[in-house]
Order: C-alpha cells, then structure tokens, then sequence
C-alpha cells in the first residue's frame, strides 16, 4: 500500500499512527463537559493523568484541540 507521496504504508505503521481510544474518549469527554476536571472525573483519571492524554493527543496529530480558557 503507498500512500501517495511514494511511501510505502504497512498496516503496522498505520496502525502506529492512530490515536489510542482512551486519548480519543477523553477528547469526547472534554468536548461534551467543556471543562477537563469534570470530563477527567467522568472518564475516572486524576485531572493530571487526563491533561497528559490531551497533550499526548495533541502532539499525536499536530494540532491544539483546546484552548486554555481563562479564570
């Protein structure tokens, strides 16, 4: 399989590239509570444990996924 840049793609590295779906369940979680210390709560991770999936997430697909609101 290529991917059409003329790199060769295995099922393996795609699959290496996918965000895991506890990343992915706490994305849904933040989004539907708007606010990380319920969605932590919700999907039981200490608020620290919760903000390092979005993180790892974030830098998983290159992109901000929430901005920082302010007090």
């Amino acid at each position: 399989m290529h991917n059409g840049l003329g790199k060769h793609v295995t099922r393996q590295n795609l699959y290496n590239q996918l965000p895991d779906l506890e990343s992915l369940r706490c994305f849904v979680a933040a989004a539907q509570t708007d606010s990380f210390r319920k969605a932590a709560k919700l999907v039981h991770l200490s608020p620290s444990a919760f903000t390092e999936r979005i993180q790892k997430l974030e830098r998983q697909i290159e992109a901000i996924l929430f901005a920082a609101s302010e007090p």
